[in-house]
């Protein structure tokens, strides 16, 4: 995830280079194959496990919201299972007390904005 916003970076600060073509491309199956990642990071650190998974999976769908021609790419279906599981971890009980829980919270609250800001 960390390559990924390192390269989610380099063509936002490149928009009409061919590395932001070939992201929105894949753009989709990215944002599909991180909302997967939110679960499952989410539960891991729930155990006591450290949350930096999570920031690096919200972190990564920032950058990659941040974006409109990418967050335009998205499929409908994949913005409303994204969506879905952010508000589930969002009314979640158990996240203010995970560790660096307020935070995570501020993150899903920031990230739901740009998703309803930038996408379709």
């Amino acid at each position: 995830m960390k390559v990924q916003c390192h390269e989610l970076t380099q063509a936002t600060n490149d928009p009409e280079g061919s590395a932001m073509d070939e992201l929105i491309k894949d753009a989709d199956r990215l944002v599909s194959c991180l909302a997967n990642k939110v679960a499952k990071t989410f539960d891991f650190s729930l155990t006591g496990a450290s949350s930096r998974s999570c920031k690096y999976v919200l972190n990564t769908l920032m950058q990659t919201f941040q974006n409109k021609r990418l967050a335009y790419a998205v499929k409908e279906s994949t913005l409303d299972s994204l969506i879905t599981e952010l508000l589930l971890w969002l009314l979640d009980k158990r996240v203010p007390h995970m560790d660096d829980g307020s935070q995570l919270l501020k993150a899903l609250n920031v990230l739901m904005l740009k998703i309803l800001d930038n996408a379709d």
